[in-house]
């Protein structure tokens, strides 16, 4: 666990921090405070340094406000400068103390010689409020050198009418800050701001609006920053809240390690999870339906309303040089892979290193079948529609109901550009998502019983817990699968056997829907080698084993 740092401290106090004289000192606070958190993008590229691009009061024009949202864009000695949003307020001297204490990442820095701080307002949840008011009315806030713009729902304005208590703030942020206001709505700021339409702003408006009322929750309104130069940024989406037991990923974790209890128990697989994985099983197939209709509801673009589709979603032949430029995205990612693996190869147990070294030759093997795999896809006369899809499907994108799910966060991989998470593509790219999540889930669990000293061994490989571990990712795998092949049905992203030139879409072909997925499969977890590597070292055997599994051999965990 990371240690806070401790909080610099401010010559200026509030509100004179928030002035233009002060500008080049609250930026190098600021940027000093934003580095280490979990939202910030940038941790391998050096800081060249970073300026203000705007402070916008959030309760209006004042000349001492008392919060403001802070847009502040960083320099680096390479690549695009990148923005970031801090929503700020003061703490007096006692609230101050009291943060530093139970929540170090609130606190930004001191203040003067108040005893008072600059505080996250994000980071306790004190200024969703603020954020939430100017979205439910529709409000302009003017800045410096920009403006916030809200834009909400008749329902964001019913919900935004009542009391909306407790503030609760998400304790696991990754690329946003997650805040629930009374149990009705849920505020996500993007704390990486970017130019352009957001997917998951698009996407959301889509799905609350269509007519097969798919398994997402609503969008309730949204907030944009227009920068100086017109630009619109998207800064925050809001949906409804729904009552949830958690994400799928905890789940699963959950179910799984309970289990593993249960097999170290009798050591008799069967008889010791048969329980467990009926249940899981069976959400596994649950779950496939409800991935499909999301596939199918971005596939029917027709508005309920009767207007216009929207031509952002209109579905689109999968082309030949879509594919060429895939396989050519595929080659390069392989390339990437191999100049990493070697600083790698050592920490590998000796039967995995051996196959990892031998994707280092391209003369192998395994670089052949890379190779001819690349091939057929790419010239393989595929019949097929790309549409919008999730982009970044796994089980922590997906909220457990009871026994049913809901599929959150639309935001693509966020490492992208945005214009890449809102082209259209294959749906069969998120059903290889999910299906790389049930991989990872086994070795998770293993990982975490080591760490906590929960193992009866060292890294409890005994063939009980392996053979159990195994037929779970082998039977919910299948029965995702079932699920949507059962639900998709003859759905035209799907490749099928055309029995007559005037013959309509029935039956799908086998032979093509496993090339399709066999190369979705390689994207993937060279997709995840490569996050691993630069994240996880210690996790790049996961997806090194499904790269050699795509090779013709499964290599023992």
């Amino acid at each position: 666990m990371s240690v806070e740092p401790p909080a610099p401290k401010l010559r200026a106090a509030w509100p004179e921090i928030l002035q233009a004289a002060s500008h080049e000192e609250l930026a190098a606070t600021l940027l000093a405070y934003v580095q280490p958190r979990r939202w910030y993008r940038a941790k391998t590229r050096p800081a060249r340094g970073a300026r203000i691009a705007d402070v916008i009061p959030l309760d209006g024009p004042s000349a001492a406000p008392s919060s403001a949202l802070i847009l502040l864009e960083i320099d680096y000695q390479f690549g695009d400068p990148e923005c970031y949003a801090v929503a700020v307020l003061p703490a007096d001297g006692a609230n101050a103390r009291r943060l530093a204490d139970s929540r170090p990442p609130a606190l930004i820095a001191w203040l003067g010689s108040t005893g008072g701080a600059l505080v996250d307002g994000l980071a306790t949840g004190g200024l969703a409020g603020n954020l939430l008011a100017v979205a439910s009315e529709a409000k302009t806030r003017v800045g410096q050198a920009g403006a916030l713009q809200g834009e909400g729902s008749a329902a964001l304005r019913e919900s935004s009418a009542q009391q909306l208590l407790p503030v609760e703030v998400s304790r696991t942020e990754q690329s946003n800050s997650t805040i629930i206001l009374g149990q009705r709505v849920l505020l996500k700021v993007y704390r990486q701001v970017m130019a352009g339409l957001h997917p998951e702003l698009e996407l959301g408006h889509f799905l609350t609006g269509h007519r097969r009322q798919p398994p997402t929750p609503r969008v309730l309104g949204a907030l944009y920053w227009h920068a100086a130069g017109g630009a619109e940024h998207s800064l925050a989406v809001i949906h409804e809240f729904l009552p949830n037991d958690g994400d799928a990923w905890s789940w699963t974790l959950r179910e799984l390690d309970a289990a593993v209890d249960r097999v170290n128990v009798m050591s008799v697989t069967t008889d010791a999870t048969a329980p467990a994985m009926t249940s899981m099983v069976a959400r596994a197939e649950t779950l496939g339906r409800r991935t499909g209709e999301l596939h199918q509801a971005l596939l029917d673009t027709a508005p309920a309303d009767g207007g216009e589709p929207d031509p952002a979603f209109a579905p689109m032949p999968l082309t030949s040089d879509d594919r060429a430029a895939a396989v050519s995205r595929v080659q390069a990612m392989l390339h990437r892979t191999v100049d990493a693996l070697p600083s790698h190869l050592e920490k590998l147990p000796p039967l995995l290193r051996a196959r990892a070294a031998r994707l280092l030759d391209p003369a192998s093997d395994e670089r052949r079948l890379i190779g001819a795999l690349l091939d057929d896809f790419r010239d393989e006369p595929l019949d097929v529609l790309k549409t919008r899809i999730h982009g970044d499907l796994h089980l922590g994108q997906v909220l457990c109901r009871q026994d049913d799910f809901v599929i959150i966060d639309f935001e693509g991989e966020p490492a992208r550009p945005l214009a890449e998470r809102r082209a259209k593509a294959s749906p069969l790219r998120d059903v290889v998502g999910m299906l790389r999540s049930f991989d990872y889930a086994p070795e998770a669990v293993l990982r975490q019983r080591a760490s906590s000293r929960k193992s009866r061994l060292p890294q409890e490989r005994e063939p009980p817990v392996l053979e159990f571990l195994a037929s779970w990712k082998d039977a919910v795998a299948a029965a995702f699968q079932r699920g949507y092949l059962q639900q998709v049905g003859d759905a035209p992203f799907l490749p099928v056997i055309r029995r007559a030139p005037s013959a309509t879409r029935t039956t799908p072909d086998p032979a093509q829907l496993s090339l399709m997925m066999r190369f979705f499969q390689l994207e993937r977890v060279l997709y995840e080698i490569e996050y691993e590597a630069n994240n996880r070292p210690d996790w790049v055997d996961i997806p090194l084993r499904g790269l050699c599994a795509l090779t013709g051999e499964k290599v023992p965990r």
